[in-house]
């Protein structure tokens, strides 16, 4: 089974705003002319006719739609003059949709002037309102043509809602000094892994420094205490004569 393939949804855009220029300018003109009637009391069947006429506008715009999307599509057109050759093949075709509803609207209304009736309304009329729609929904593709796409609004973001600052680092409250990492106390070996800052590797005269500190002070050796030499012996002297 073939798939169908994808509608570009730049040129559904396109059509869909110029069906909606269509059926938007057929449903202003007959709110107009409902009005005018109403003026001078002459509305009859001109709601029913009003209501036709919007509905023929619909089914015209849709036939157009329909045919540059998949009979003569639109987005094969490499320039604008066969973008409207495509577009008036279109109107051909909500052409006919016109001339069915209007000859059935004739059929009903006609009466005794049945004959005239169809011929002016369900073909005379319908030529001229196709071509006035035809002209409308080219004017309203080649606008949307022109004008590009607004942009897709960004994806929403999980943050910090509205109104609330986002989450923040834990602080040392004003007047304590921040958490530091657990180090040895003095006299013991730091956890393995990472080095405390005092106790990193110092320079080697640093650490001739620190270690003549951290080594014992030799002592002065004890002195005999130092006594009188006692008097030695003399030999005793000779007499004298």
């Amino acid at each position: 089974m073939q798939q169908s393939r994808p509608i570009d949804k730049s040129i559904l855009r396109q059509l869909i705003f110029g069906a909606v220029l269509v059926v938007g300018f057929e449903f202003l003109t007959g709110v107009l002319s409902l009005v005018s009637n109403a003026i001078y009391g002459m509305l009859g069947n001109q709601v029913i006719y009003f209501i036709v006429s919007v509905v023929a506008a619909a089914v015209f715009a849709g036939l157009v739609v329909v045919s540059a999307l998949y009979i003569v599509p639109i987005e094969k057109a490499r320039n604008t003059v066969e973008l409207l050759k495509k577009l008036v093949v279109g109107g051909a075709i909500g052409l006919v949709g016109l001339v069915l509803i209007n000859l059935i609207w004739a059929v009903i209304d006609g009466g005794s002037l049945l004959g005239q009736v169809i011929f002016s309304s369900a073909f005379i009329g319908s030529i001229l309102t196709a071509l006035t729609l035809t002209a409308i929904f080219v004017l309203g593709v080649l606008i949307a043509r022109n004008v590009p796409p607004r942009p897709r609004a960004a994806a929403p973001q999980f943050g910090a809602p509205q109104g609330y600052p986002a989450q923040q680092q834990t602080q040392a409250p004003q007047g304590y000094a921040a958490p530091q990492q657990t180090q040895a106390p003095q006299g013991y070996a730091a956890p393995q892994g990472q080095v405390p800052q005092q106790h990193a590797p110092q320079p080697h005269a640093q650490q001739q420094q620190q270690q003549q500190q951290h080594q014992p002070q030799p002592q002065p050796q004890q002195q005999a205490p130092q006594y009188p030499a006692a008097p030695q012996a003399q030999p005793p002297y000779p007499p004298q004569p």
